[in-house]
């Protein structure tokens, strides 16, 4: 029962923050007129600033969130430790790595580049870290 109270009250909270953060901003908007219009669009600046440029913002940040969310349970999952984190294995400094890399040896590249960049560079630290570790017989239950 606890486990639900706390479960409904973080989705409320992220729903609340959504909301927010449509209403909120350099012209701010009424709650209630963000809800009519986001419910109902019509023709005004209003209903322009937020279907054009909030809400796009707001989907893809509850997106990222979630993501997030997915691959911290996915990596306590494999190497079955609550308080596993990037960090532990040196995906995040695999990433960091990748990105130093490409901003010296390519320093016109497009900022675009840097997440690609990052995701190889984590993924391949994660991929040598298991390497290793398998090969001296540890499986993720000891990794």
């Amino acid at each position: 029962m606890a486990r639900l109270l706390i479960l409904t009250g973080a989705l409320l909270a992220a729903l609340l923050a959504a909301l927010l953060s449509l209403a909120l901003g350099a012209s701010d908007i009424a709650l209630d007129e963000t809800a009519r219009l986001l419910l109902h669009p019509d023709d005004s600046v209003s209903s322009l600033v937020i279907h054009t440029l909030r809400l796009p913002r707001t989907l893809i940040a509850l997106l990222a969130g979630a993501a997030l969310a997915v691959s911290g349970l996915l990596l306590q999952g494999v190497t079955r430790n609550p308080l596993a984190d990037p960090g532990i294995l040196g995906v995040e400094a695999g990433g960091a790595l990748a990105i130093l890399i490409l901003v010296v040896f390519l320093p016109t590249a497009p900022a675009a580049a840097f997440v690609p960049a990052a995701f190889l560079g984590g993924g391949l630290a994660a991929l040598a870290a298991y390497g290793a570790a398998r090969s001296i017989g540890v499986t993720p239950l000891r990794l």
